[in-house]
């Protein structure tokens, strides 16, 4: 199968294409960046730029796209829906003047908001970051012209995707608590949905594969979801560190305020805020309901995961 992967030099992008090759897939990568994979065929380009686009003259069966802007720390946030939403309509239109009837997009849990317990695939949503809206909004652009032109599109929502050469929450967190670096805030006590990138790339290539529904969303984490407590505790497991320990908010709220503070007056960005302290005390868990429905199982569980991030 020819295969186009948009966004192929990133990390959920370079997995997918060492998969789909191991499966004997012919792969072409579109990113900005080279790919470090000397059996695919990269073309450099910006999905921004249409001539760019035109550059890519194979045919294709299918097309995965994961390019996107999603880093939190961007000041401009026009530029997530100039990439997220005007640069994947220019990706769309490619698709439709190259008659590639299967799309495979990978969009987010972000979706749902910042906080969210057992969210399911038809639940309200409700983004709260620009990154969450404007993949909102290309979720749209995508079922609107995949209705209109019968293509076939599964839109895939992901937890936090961790994994080795990831920057993620949770690759940061496999760090810092292997270094004895980290403390829980409050009874860490609140569940997380994560999932590692080698079990999401076999999925996303399972629904690739599926027949039936022309257009169809899911979500996709590692199940059974763990609380913030109970990962902790297998991350020290596994890296021989100590047993996290817990502070209480209030403690935690006051030093955090007195490390911005200080990184204020030397006109620097702190790596930790209080945002950041909300958000690891708060839910973001979804609802396993339609994956149960389906006969996929990830292959590696968190133990697993866990090691094979620590050990890249």
């Amino acid at each position: 199968m020819k295969c186009l992967v948009i966004g192929g030099s990133g990390f959920i992008g370079s997995f997918l294409i060492k998969k789909l090759i191991s499966e004997k897939n012919e792969v072409v990568s579109f990113d900005l960046h080279d790919s470090n994979i000397s059996e695919v065929n990269t073309i450099i380009g910006d999905i921004n730029n249409t001539e760019d686009l035109d550059n890519i003259k194979s045919d294709f069966d299918i097309v995965y796209i994961l390019a996107a802007v999603h880093k939190d720390d961007i000041s401009d946030y026009t530029e997530y829906y100039r990439t997220n939403c005007n640069g994947l309509e220019n990706v769309i239109n490619f698709c439709m003047n190259n008659r590639i009837d299967r799309i495979v997009y990978f969009s987010t849990a972000a979706v749902y908001g910042d906080t969210f317990f057992d969210a399911h695939e038809e639940a309200k949503l409700s983004p709260q970051s620009h990154y969450g809206k404007s993949k909102v909004k290309a979720e749209k652009k995508l079922i609107d012209l995949a209705s209109k032109y019968k293509k076939e599109l599964k839109i895939i929502r992901p937890s936090v995707v961790f994994g080795p050469g990831s920057s993620s929450n949770m690759n940061r967190l496999i760090h810092y608590v292997s270094m004895n670096k980290f403390f829980i805030v409050g009874k860490g006590d609140n569940f997380k949905s994560i999932c590692y990138v080698e079990n999401l790339v076999n999925f996303a290539i399972y629904v690739s594969k599926m027949t039936g529904k022309n257009i169809d969303i899911f979500n996709y984490f590692d199940y059974p979801d763990y609380s913030i407590r109970q990962i902790c505790d297998k991350i020290s497991l596994i890296s021989n560190s100590r047993k996290v320990k817990n502070i209480p908010y209030l403690i935690a709220y006051f030093g955090v305020s007195i490390i911005q503070s200080f990184y204020f007056i030397l006109n620097r960005k702190a790596t930790i805020n209080i945002d950041r302290i909300r958000k690891s005390m708060s839910n973001t868990s979804l609802s396993h309901k339609k994956l149960d429905s389906l006969d996929f199982k990830s292959k590696y569980n968190l133990n697993d995961s866990i090691y094979k991030t620590l050990n890249r």
